[in-house]
């Protein structure tokens, strides 16, 4: 829901909860009041959210994902997710701001 500010982790196998996820402790304040689009990268196991309202996009890991990690948020950086077909990036396409932004998954777990 766009208007969640919380991020449900899913074991799509097993189509069951693993865990739930606040971010709003890590966010710039009155930023990404709820989420939008989101994308999954299995190169680095991080998630690729964007925050509905403004506030941009965040990148979040769930390599464990009992316990998700805030990685960053891109305030410059939103628009509709997609991972290119191989896996070796996650584009936003924000089709208002006439932009494609580009995210490199590092496959260390690092911020893309």
């Amino acid at each position: 829901s766009t208007g969640e500010q919380v991020i449900f982790i899913l074991d799509m196998k097993e189509r069951k909860l693993i865990s739930t996820f606040n971010y709003t402790n890590y966010v710039l304040p009155n930023t990404c009041g709820g989420t939008h689009a989101i994308a999954y990268s299995d190169v680095n196991k991080h998630l690729y959210v964007e925050c509905s309202g403004g506030g941009g996009s965040l990148e979040i890991s769930v390599m464990d994902p009992i316990n998700p990690t805030f990685v960053k948020q891109w305030t410059d950086a939103s628009g509709a997710f997609y991972e290119v077909p191989d896996g070796s990036y996650i584009v936003a396409t924000n089709k208002g701001g006439n932009k494609l932004h580009v995210f490199k998954p590092q496959e260390n777990s690092d911020e893309s």
